[in-house]
């Protein structure tokens, strides 16, 4: 993965069962979510607000201590 700008449409997520993690606790520098990505290592200053993700998630079940299903970073661009 990279960390240019980019736009994500027609994302779906179905069906995912998590039968083990290690997840304890939540922290920004390691990703704390079954879906989305930590936050940025290199040069934070590339965010570019035309770009836009659109997904649907349904049907995740985890089993045990589990994190969030979605993490988001506000006025973030991401690399897919």
């Amino acid at each position: 993965m990279d960390w240019q700008p980019r736009t994500a449409s027609n994302v779906s997520v179905k069906g995912v069962n998590v039968t083990h993690n290690r997840w304890y606790k939540s922290e920004t520098a390691v990703l704390s979510s079954i879906i989305g990505t930590s936050g940025f290592y290199t040069n934070s200053q590339v965010v570019d607000p035309l770009r836009t993700i659109s997904s649907g998630i349904s049907d995740v079940h985890c089993e045990g201590q589990c994190p969030a299903v979605l993490r988001t970073s506000p006025l973030r661009s991401y690399g897919f």
